[in-house]
């Protein structure tokens, strides 16, 4: 099938398989556009937020622009591409946008306690003595398999 096919897994409209529709992604517009009205009265009410407030409200944070590199990144795969349906598979997805934010949300996470552990562990010392006790392993069995 071509990239311009329709996918299976994904949900899109027409689509007589899979889910036409999407409540939470509706709900999520909504909010957002919501947001964006309220922003917009807000500043021309004057005195109720600054400019520069309303600017930080409206930017993007940092997840969410983990969550479109990773969105731009599997547009980029044709829709039956193995890395695609991994990646579909892995999050128990059905949309490249659902895999883009969880995946999004796991390396966010996986930072956050990659360095909270370092700051007590040092990810050296830990490394050595992996690979320490891995060298030591094959060592082992080697001489019992081949009697070195």
């Amino acid at each position: 099938m071509s990239e311009a096919g329709v996918r299976l897994e994904e949900a899109r409209v027409g689509n007589i398989i899979g889910k036409t529709g999407e409540s939470g992604t509706q709900n999520e517009y909504y909010a957002f556009m919501l947001r964006q009205e309220k922003i917009k009265a807000a500043s021309a009410a004057g005195g109720v937020i600054t400019d520069g407030e309303a600017k930080a409200l409206q930017s993007l944070g940092d997840l969410e622009k983990w969550e479109l590199k990773a969105l731009a990144r599997l547009s980029q795969l044709g829709d039956n591409s193995p890395e695609l349906l991994q990646y579909l598979h892995i999050t128990k997805s059905s949309t490249r946008e659902e895999v883009a934010k969880k995946l999004a949300q796991k390396q966010y996470k996986k930072q956050l306690v990659e360095d909270a552990l370092s700051k007590l562990i040092s990810p050296d010392e830990v490394r050595q003595t992996v690979q320490a006790t891995a060298a030591q392993t094959r060592n082992r069995v080697g001489q019992q398999a081949f009697g070195l």
